[in-house]
């Protein structure tokens, strides 16, 4: 069979578009529907997205509301046993109780020193318009109450240490003595001892830190000068020793200063 006699076998209509109406709304229907399949595939997989997504933020908010009921937790642990030993022995340490405030203001994610940083930025000082930064309010009135015992308080100075607060208060302090049988005490020289001062204050108003525990500030020579309790600089019964007992607002004479009070207490316990 030559090549002409298989040609004129072929199909006529073969590479022709047909023209039959039922084949063209049979193909169509099958373009329609294979559509509409891609379409609802394309849904189901941004819902199935949208799920996982969903899925993934709630493990997260789980995953962080455990990290902090953790991190709470941890912060009462560590407290209870600061208030524990400091009922029994003297505490000096400048840095335990800072550590357990900012690990509850700031939370599990973020370093002691990012915590530090944060709350003096947010509490302890202020920024002008000329981004000039200076002591909050609070710090000048802390300041000028820890200055009747003694301490320098010199506001720029201060405001330096702050900064570099995270690095002083991991520094030991086996060079100071204090002479109590008892107590939790924190300080050192100026400008140390004021920035203690107020962030360990600023740390009791907010609840960051127990507002029951009397942490008795000291200078550099480990003699006790005043407390810090809820929030307020406080006199102590004495400055060479002791326990150093609060003395109560009521307990003041009335009319009479903070020396005072601190006098009048000092008499009653020599008796």
């Amino acid at each position: 069979m030559n090549f002409a006699s298989r040609a004129s076998r072929r199909p006529q209509n073969q590479g022709k578009k047909t023209s039959d109406p039922k084949q063209i709304k049979l193909l169509c229907s099958l373009f329609d529907a294979e559509v509409e399949y891609a379409a609802r595939l394309e849904a189901d997989m941004k819902e199935l997205k949208s799920d996982k997504e969903k899925q993934i933020r709630f493990m997260k908010q789980q995953s962080k509301a455990l990290i902090r009921s953790l991190n709470q937790q941890l912060a009462d642990a560590k407290e209870a046993k600061l208030i524990q030993d400091s009922l029994q022995r003297t505490v000096l340490n400048n840095r335990a109780m800072i550590e357990i405030g900012i690990a509850r203001y700031a939370g599990a994610n973020i370093t002691l020193t990012a915590g530090i940083q944060k709350f003096v930025k947010q509490y302890l000082s202020e920024e002008d318009r000329s981004g000039k930064r200076s002591l909050s309010r609070h710090c000048i009135e802390v300041c000028n109450a820890v200055q009747q015992y003694g301490f320098a308080c010199l506001y720029q100075s201060m405001l330096k240490e702050m900064a570099d607060l995270p690095h002083e208060i991991s520094k030991p302090l086996h060079h100071m003595s204090v002479a109590s049988a008892s107590g939790y005490y924190v300080g050192g020289s100026s400008p140390l001892a004021e920035s203690l001062a107020c962030v360990l204050t600023k740390l009791q108003i907010l609840g960051h830190i127990s507002k029951e525990l009397p942490i008795h500030l000291v200078d550099a020579s480990g003699k006790g000068k005043c407390t810090l309790s809820k929030g307020k600089v406080l006199p102590i019964a004495t400055e060479g020793g002791g326990d150093f007992p609060l003395i109560s607002e009521d307990s003041k004479p009335q009319g009479a200063g903070v020396d005072a009070g601190r006098s009048a207490q000092s008499r009653q316990v020599s008796r």
